[in-house]
């Protein structure tokens, strides 16, 4: 499936101890209400935070490739990621991981803080995945 292929979700594992959740690309309404269904609740999360779209408007990339990764069918900001963890229920939250920041048009600490503004308690459980480097293990405790 090509990044332009329209709405994806990539993953969600529930289970009878765990729930993963991975949304992907989406930017349909009805899609949008779907992911949040699916991931709500889940013991960890993994959000796209592609890009600032400061830093997307003002950066190296030319208006064709500009509008394909900020345009409807292409990577979720960090707004829109912030969007969508506001709306679901992250109360049983443990890990909440960001993962493909652009090392152009985005910082790692910048998605974090977007993300960390959503709720002052996510900032704990909170990691940013890093192109070219392998994460640790997250743990995950059962109920």
């Amino acid at each position: 499936m090509t990044r332009t292929a329209g709405a994806q979700i990539g993953c969600q594992r529930p289970s009878r101890f765990w729930g993963l959740g991975c949304p992907k690309i989406f930017h349909e309404a009805e899609d949008t209400l779907d992911v949040i269904a699916s991931i709500t609740g889940v013991d960890a999360l993994l959000l796209e935070c592609n890009h600032d779209v400061q830093m997307l408007q003002n950066g190296p990339y030319p208006p064709r490739l500009q509008e394909r990764v900020g345009g409807n069918y292409g990577h979720l900001s960090n707004d829109q990621a912030a969007r969508i963890l506001a709306q679901i229920d992250h109360g049983r939250l443990q890990h909440l991981v960001i993962g493909h920041v652009s090392e152009k048009n985005n910082s790692p600490d910048l998605a974090r803080r977007t993300l960390a503004g959503v709720c002052e308690s996510l900032d704990a459980r909170l990691s940013v995945l890093e192109q070219g480097n392998v994460s640790g293990w997250f743990c995950m405790n059962p109920d």
